[in-house]
């Protein structure tokens, strides 16, 4: 059921893929997903600070919301976790 939302998306990747020579199982459901790391962005009202989360997350910082038209606003060095 859900499976038949990503149709549409699913045969563009395939075309891409195809288009750049990727080798990808598309019967494998985790074939485009990255063992490295998934970033995401969670709005400002969903951010429960001090939720304990799972030894493999890692929290980098509070959202941010940049409403002038600038471009994302640089704090030197990254806030990210680095392992």
């Amino acid at each position: 059921m859900i499976g038949n939302l990503f149709v549409p998306i699913r045969a563009v990747a395939q075309a891409y893929a195809k288009q750049n020579g990727l080798q990808i199982d598309w019967s494998d459901p985790s074939a485009t997903s990255s063992n490295l790391a998934v970033i995401t962005q969670t709005p400002r009202e969903f951010d429960f600070a001090g939720t304990p989360w799972p030894a493999h997350f890692h929290y980098s910082a509070p959202s941010m919301t940049v409403t002038d038209g600038s471009r994302w606003p640089s704090r030197g060095r990254s806030s990210l976790a680095r392992r």
